[in-house]
């Protein structure tokens, strides 16, 4: 069977749109295959982040206690600009359609302008077991008719990318729990809700619902939240969440959950039973999982943008592409306010073989890793513009490019001093500000 396309994009995650457009900017025959009726899609991450991005923006003036009853009144709108359908219709709903880039329809019709193959349908590949390497997989697509009526089509590509969230593996919920997407479209919010995790997505949406009126409370397993994240800065942020209202329990274990008549839940930790409106999910899924992900050299998972970038560099390679070196370095994103952005893995970087630079000022806290020629190995940094800082630190740590050569004024005289005695270097905690830097 010939190769019908250089890459098929499966699903409809955060980061599809993204590597679609990167695939059609070179020319490459491109399809993207997605399961769900717009109509009932759910959004994905960066959606959800958006949406909630706009709520705050609405609402922030209005009182906390206010916020529940005037949120379905502002989600409406919002919702319909990515292409959801809620009370609005018509003409009326055309002309929200038309005035917002965000809409998933608007998006698939543009790209469809761009010469993609838009597929709607059930998919699955065909015979995985038996394909080599090597070769590239068949992939099955099933749709349906405005009859009702299943056409089943298969498609060959020389690789194919599945771009579907990935969220945190969720053990078993009982019946009533309520999902993110469920609770954006609901008339009447619950007065409280509790969400299971501590990673950074199930925190953002922690805040999210918090500001927007409802009594929140976050269980974590371990002794502190984000716990990939160091140390100092994620008990900064989960600080900043007490302050906001959450309730936080750290180093919980939740034993059992039982539904209670009224769709609430009780909920069993180690020593103490909490009850809430609603159990809340952050992920789209209880039994979201990662291990079902099809095993095949020719398949990719695609939830970030170094992700995006090594999929163009191993399938679609040309002369710019095979220039570019993709380096992996781990990258992590939280969108709480304030922000934070860490590059490497900081728990893996604290010995006495490297040297530690860290900044406490007005614009949040920052602290650097470096090794004894002054190598960027890490960093983690909270405040507005982390990820805008943790971006440029990776672009030096992909060149190797040292600390004291980043043109940063004064750096390479205070890197001399960090070189001192261990006693003196005290005295130069204060010396990283970024300020000139974080007001980009």
């Amino acid at each position: 069977m010939l190769i019908d396309y250089d890459l098929v994009v499966l699903g409809m995650g955060s980061y599809a749109h993204q590597l679609v457009l990167a695939a059609t900017k070179l020319e490459a025959r491109v399809a993207w295959v997605y399961d769900q009726d717009l109509r009932d899609a759910d959004l994905n991450i960066s959606q959800i982040r958006q949406v909630f991005s706009i709520l705050r923006n609405n609402l922030q003036k209005s009182p906390k206690q206010k916020r529940r009853e005037v949120f379905y009144r502002e989600i409406i709108p919002i919702l319909n600009q990515f292409g959801n359908d809620l009370d609005i219709g018509g003409a009326e709903r055309r002309l929200y359609l038309s005035h917002y880039p965000f809409a998933q329809r608007e998006i698939l019709e543009n790209v469809q302008i761009d010469r993609v193959d838009v597929i709607l349908g059930e998919w699955q590949f065909s015979e995985l077991s038996q394909t080599k390497a090597q070769d590239s997989p068949l992939l099955e697509v099933i749709s349906l008719d405005k009859n009702n009526h299943a056409h089943s089509r298969k498609l060959k590509s020389r690789a194919y990318a599945i771009a579907n969230d990935d969220l945190p593996k969720r053990t078993e919920y009982p019946l009533g729990y309520l999902t993110i997407n469920q609770l954006l479209r609901l008339e009447e919010l619950p007065e409280s809700v509790t969400l299971i995790g501590d990673d950074a997505y199930t925190c953002e949406v922690a805040q999210a619902v918090n500001f927007l009126g409802i009594k929140t409370t976050l269980i974590a397993n371990h002794n502190h939240i984000l716990p990939n994240v160091d140390v100092a800065i994620a008990r900064t942020l989960q600080a900043q969440l007490e302050i906001e209202g959450i309730k936080i329990y750290t180093q919980a274990k939740v034993t059992a959950i039982e539904p209670l008549p009224n769709g609430g839940s009780k909920i069993w930790l180690d020593n103490q039973i909490l009850e809430c409106d609603r159990l809340l999910l952050a992920s789209n899924s209880p039994n979201n999982s990662s291990s079902q992900f099809p095993k095949h050299s020719r398949i990719y998972a695609c939830n970030s943008d170094l992700d995006v970038h090594k999929i163009i560099n191993k399938t679609l390679q040309t002369s710019f592409w095979n220039s570019a070196k993709v380096v992996q370095n781990h990258i992590t994103y939280v969108a709480t306010t304030p922000p934070i952005a860490q590059l490497g893995k900081m728990q893996s970087l604290n010995s006495n073989a490297v040297h530690t630079l860290e900044s406490a000022n007005e614009l949040g806290l920052c602290k650097v890793i470096c090794d004894r020629q002054g190598h960027v190995l890490g960093a983690s940094i909270l405040g507005d513009h982390s990820k805008l800082v943790i971006e440029a630190l990776n672009i030096a740590m992909q060149g190797k490019v040292k600390v004291q050569d980043l043109g940063i004024a004064d750096l390479p005289a205070q890197w001399q001093a960090i070189k001192q005695p261990r006693g003196d270097r005290f005295k130069l905690r204060d010396w990283f500000t970024f300020r000139r830097d974080w007001n980009i």
